[in-house]
């Protein structure tokens, strides 16, 4: 299935709370995936596998892409 940018942002905004208490979870934002579609983004420092594995089975199906980026600081 194909997702709008409007739909996965919905998700994003419904799970977002959720995902930031994830281990290794640095930040979420919208984005698009190797193939061009709209996915969630989600900005990780080292995260388990099965966190990774938690995430996926939580949005069920909405595209999902990891992107490691390390902490996030403030400047």
């Amino acid at each position: 299935m194909t997702y709008t940018e409007a739909q996965v942002a919905a998700e994003k905004d419904r799970h977002g709370s959720w995902l930031a208490q994830q281990a290794g979870v640095m930040g979420t934002g919208i984005g698009l995936d190797g193939g061009g579609q709209p996915c969630i983004k989600v900005y990780t420092n080292r995260m388990p596998a099965v966190t990774k594995e938690a995430i996926l089975a939580k949005l069920q199906g909405i595209p999902v892409d990891f992107e490691e980026t390390g902490e996030f600081r403030a400047l």
